[in-house]
């Protein structure tokens, strides 16, 4: 059975690259795909009663972030290359020693929309490439 948790950043920055991209947030879902290694000997500390026993699987990163194209936009982002994604979160003392995250990815979908009133949105969403 899969696991996965989660965060996001409402108050931080993309770079694909290099280059940071006006974005409105970003989004990231860690997933293990864990392995059910349960045998006859899976006894819970010699006890007579078997218990589950898992092991990590294949890791992998999903990653959407949305916001505004601009030039910057077009060279960076094609869809099915691959690109480092550092996103960045604002926040208090506990936050920034583990973030910035740092992910190689290859481009998966954009998706583009426009509303008559708003300005024109781009999502992009993207899979890592390495385990976590």
């Amino acid at each position: 059975m899969p696991t996965a948790s989660g965060i996001s950043g409402k108050g931080g920055s993309v770079k694909i690259g290099s280059t940071e991209i006006p974005m409105r947030n970003w989004e990231v879902t860690f997933a293990d795909n864990t392995v059910d290694v349960s045998n006859f000997t899976s006894r819970n500390t010699g006890g007579t009663v078997a218990v589950t026993q898992h092991i990590s699987g294949i890791r992998k990163y999903d990653i959407t972030c949305s916001g505004f194209p601009d030039t910057n936009l077009s060279p960076l982002v094609v869809i099915g290359s691959t690109a480092t994604f550092n996103l960045g979160i604002t926040g208090g003392a506990s936050q920034t020693t583990a973030y910035p995250v740092a992910v190689v990815a290859r481009i998966t979908g954009m998706d583009f929309s426009l509303d008559v009133n708003g300005a024109l949105t781009v999502d992009i969403t993207a899979t890592s490439l390495t385990s976590a």
